[in-house]
């Protein structure tokens, strides 16, 4: 028998519905559960998939990459060009995606507009397995994401969604949920709490473990899922609190780089390519992670001091042009003392001073290879308040002076 990875629950119709994965001779099936009808796509970046409609069953047949076949699902969602995506009742979403198998992961569009009216709320629906939602206007459904699933199991979402009541069952989902609201309010049921979230309430944290309900008006916001199992090293297994659902968290500095990350992301996610996206990805994860780690209970752990080490990694390549970066500042923002920084960084064979030059003679490398500003103003642009202070460093770096750099690398 084949191992199979994870699946993701996509709506179809009938009573039941089954998953068959083949490879050779080997076969596996699944079948999802009874009720609301749904189909259950086996996901692989190895694998393609058929939809059809046997009797009252949906059954999705999976066949190995190199056989033919027209229907294809990478990643927790089908990860290929939306030029090509179909919405059917029946067969949930399919895919024409030729013979060669998709190049990896990358961002998705999905927007109920590509449904008919009426079968618009099923389609969003079919994004969010783990909730239970009904739409609040009697209009067609107008909602869209945009998003980027993981192999971890980890996702990012940019969504601009309709009206909606949604519920979250107990113990549904194992994942905590980091969201940030651009527009518009929801107003959260939890634990006999109530909380309203909206643009200017910054981020929440919410754990879809614990039963809720979110009544939302139309609104734009990004969320980041990310696995317990990556959380809990630094909040503990209930991370918004003992009986809560949600937890606001105070803005700090390095939050605020991380609002401006996401942003920064998702507004250029569609054309980044599976290499650039995953990176993205990686650098999102990292940084909400050390934003987290402010908030840790446990002070020394080994998990704590990744997360920190990544977050001030992080605050300092957004600071690269500030000529007063210091450790003080670094430490204020990640809410830390400066020994316990200059701690974490000797453990891994790094000062802060050296790094952060590292960084800013790096960055003057790359604008002295692909721009034409004058030596002088890259010098600003990396910090250094003088242009000799940064020929001398980049003399030390490099070995040659930035101007002798930047011939050598037009000549190249």
């Amino acid at each position: 028998m084949i191992r199979l990875p994870p699946s993701v629950v996509l709506p179809g119709a009938g009573l039941a519905s089954s998953a068959v994965a083949e490879n050779g001779n080997d076969r596996a099936r699944t079948t999802a559960r009874k009720g609301r009808a749904r189909v259950v796509f086996i996901w692989s970046p190895l694998w393609r998939c058929r939809l059809r409609k046997c009797g009252r069953h949906n059954v999705a047949t999976m066949r190995h990459a190199r056989s033919r076949s027209v229907i294809h699902a990478s990643g927790a969602l089908v990860q290929t060009s939306l030029d090509r995506l179909k919405w059917h009742p029946s067969r949930g979403i399919t895919m024409e995606t030729g013979t060669a198998p998709a190049p990896g992961p990358r961002f998705t569009l999905v927007d109920t507009a590509s449904a008919p009216p009426r079968e618009r709320f099923d389609l969003w629906c079919s994004l969010f397995p783990f909730t239970d939602m009904a739409p609040l206007r009697r209009t067609p459904y107008q909602s869209s994401a945009m998003l980027y699933a993981d192999q971890d199991g980890s996702m990012l979402a940019r969504i601009h969604m309709d009206a909606t009541l949604s519920d979250f069952p107990e113990a549904r989902s194992d994942q905590i949920m980091f969201n940030l609201f651009l527009g518009g309010r929801s107003l959260v049921r939890h634990g006999g709490h109530e909380d309203v979230v909206d643009a200017g309430s910054g981020f929440n944290l919410m754990d879809c473990r614990m039963p809720m309900r979110t009544i939302a008006q139309q609104h734009e916001s990004i969320h980041l899922l990310l696995p317990r199992a990556q959380v809990a090293p630094l909040l503990g297994q209930l991370p918004a609190g003992d009986g809560r659902a949600l937890r606001h968290l105070p803005q700090t500095p390095l939050g605020q780089i991380l609002q401006s990350h996401l942003i920064t992301i998702t507004d250029h996610a569609m054309a980044l390519d599976a290499k650039a996206a995953a990176h993205a990805m990686a650098s999102v994860k990292q940084l909400a992670l050390a934003c987290l780690a402010q908030f840790s209970p446990n002070d020394d752990t080994p998990e704590t001091d990744t997360a920190l080490f990544d977050g001030a990694c992080r605050y300092i390549e957004a600071r690269l042009d500030d000529p007063v970066l210091s450790v003080e500042r670094i430490a204020q923002a990640l809410q830390c003392s400066r020994s316990r920084l200059y701690r974490i960084f000797a453990a891994r064979g790094l000062t802060i001073a050296s790094h952060a030059r590292s960084l800013r003679l790096a960055r003057g490398r790359h604008l002295l290879r692909t721009t034409r500003m004058n030596t002088g103003d890259v010098a600003q642009h990396c910090g250094y308040g003088d242009l000799p202070a940064f020929s001398k460093a980049f003399r030390r770096e490099y070995g040659l002076s930035p101007g002798e750099w930047r011939n050598e690398a037009a000549r190249d």
